[in-house]
C-alpha cells in the first residue's frame, strides 16, 4: 500500500483533492493521507516526529510536492529509508535551489503531467520518470455541459495565473459576457474590479469541478504564465467546450494531442485572445464529442494504476537486485 504524504498547506487545495480522489478510485493506497509540516520549535516537535517515525516505516510512500518530502528529509536519520520512494511534481517556477535538486537526487519514482515537465528532469535526477498526465472523475462529466455563449476562467487569482489578462478582458469587452469559477477571489485585490461590471459572474468553488459548473459557457480560457496541468482543462474538455484557448505551459500540448484538438494558443493581448475567440464561434459547431470521449479515458482509477504498477516494478527491481 502506498501512502501519500502530502503539505499541511494542500488540505483545502485543489492538490489535496486530486489525492483524495486517486485515494478513492483505487485501492493502491493508504486509506488515510498523512500531512507533514515543517518540524516545530515548541513542545509538539515530539508529535511531529513520532508522525515521521510512522511515516519510515512504511515501504512506498509518495510525496506530493517538493514540501513535504524536504521536510521528510530533515532529519539526517530517514535519508536512508529502505522502501521506494515517488515525488509527484507538477511545475517549476525559476530554478531549482540545493535542496530541491538534493530531493530529486534521492527519489526512486517521479511522476508528472506533460512530456515539458519530464524534458526539464530527465537530467536532474536518477529517478525513473513517469508521465501519467492527469485524471478526472467521469461521474463528474456524465454529460455535456449545455452549451451557452460565456467564456469561463477557472482557477484562483495568483500571479501566475495571470487573472489580470482576464480582468482587463472583462473591461475591453462589456457586451462578451464571462464566468469566473475559483476560490478565494473575495478576499484578492480584484474583487473590486469585477464588482464594478456586469458582464461577470463569479461561482465560488466548494467542492470538485463539474458539468453544471459550466453550462451556459462555450469558451474555456487558461491565460496563466506556468503550470503543472491545469486540471480544469482536462474537464473542460470533458465537459464538451472544445477547441479550447490557453498559454502554452503544463500538459497543455499533450492534453490537445490526446484530443486530437488544435493548437490555439493565447498571449497576454485581450483583443489577440479575443480575435481568436471571435475565428472559434465562426467555425464552431456542435462540440466535439471525439475529444470528450478521449479525455474521459483518463480517469483517477487508470491514474492510480499507472502509478500503482510503478511502485511495484520498482519494488521488483530492488528484490532482484538484492
Amino acid at each position: 500500500m502506498i501512502l501519500q504524504v502530502l503539505d499541511s498547506s494542500h488540505a483545502d487545495w485543489v492538490q489535496g483533492g486530486t489525492f483524495q480522489d486517486l485515494r478513492n478510485a483505487s485501492t493502491y493506497f493508504e486509506r488515510s493521507a498523512m500531512y507533514l509540516s515543517p518540524p516545530p520549535k515548541n513542545f509538539s516537535a515530539l508529535t511531529w516526529g513520532s508522525k515521521l517515525v510512522r511515516i519510515s516505516k512504511k515501504q512506498d510512500i509518495l510525496f506530493s510536492s517538493m514540501t513535504p518530502a524536504q521536510n521528510f528529509f530533515r532529519v539526517k536519520d530517514f535519508m536512508n529509508h529502505s522502501g521506494t520512494l515517488g515525488l509527484w511534481f507538477t511545475h517549476k517556477d525559476g530554478s531549482f535551489s540545493r535542496k530541491e535538486l538534493s530531493i530529486l537526487q534521492k527519489m526512486d519514482l517521479v511522476f508528472v503531467h506533460s512530456w515539458a515537465a519530464e524534458e526539464l528532469l530527465k537530467n536532474l535526477t536518477p529517478a525513473r520518470i513517469v508521465r501519467t498526465v492527469g485524471g478526472i472523475d467521469p461521474v463528474r462529466f456524465s454529460r455535456p455541459a449545455i452549451r451557452g455563449k460565456r467564456i469561463v476562467w477557472v482557477g484562483t487569482p495568483v500571479n501566475r495565473k495571470r487573472p489580470e489578462v482576464l480582468i482587463e478582458m472583462i473591461q475591453k469587452f462589456p457586451e462578451e459576457n464571462f464566468r469566473i469559477v475559483g476560490k478565494n477571489w473575495e478576499n484578492s485585490m480584484y474583487w473590486p474590479t469585477l464588482n464594478l461590471h456586469q458582464n461577470v459572474e463569479y461561482v465560488e468553488l466548494t467542492g470538485p469541478l463539474a458539468s453544471s459548473h459550466l453550462d451556459g459557457c462555450d469558451i474555456f480560457l487558461m491565460t496563466s504564465r506556468i503550470e503543472g496541468g491545469p486540471m480544469p482543462l482536462m474537464e473542460s474538455v470533458a465537459a464538451g467546450l472544445s477547441p479550447v484557448i490557453t498559454t502554452k505551459t503544463g500538459f497543455t500540448e499533450d492534453i490537445l494531442q490526446i484530443c486530437g484538438m488544435p493548437e490555439i494558443y493565447s498571449g497576454v493581448s485581450p483583443s489577440g485572445i479575443f480575435s481568436e475567440i471571435s475565428k472559434i464561434r465562426k467555425q464552431m459547431k456542435a462540440f466535439n464529442e471525439r475529444s470528450r470521449l478521449s479525455i474521459l479515458e483518463y480517469s483517477f482509477d487508470k491514474q492510480a494504476r499507472i502509478i500503482a504498477e510503478a511502485f511495484q516494478e520498482s519494488n521488483s527491481q530492488e528484490c532482484a537486485a538484492k
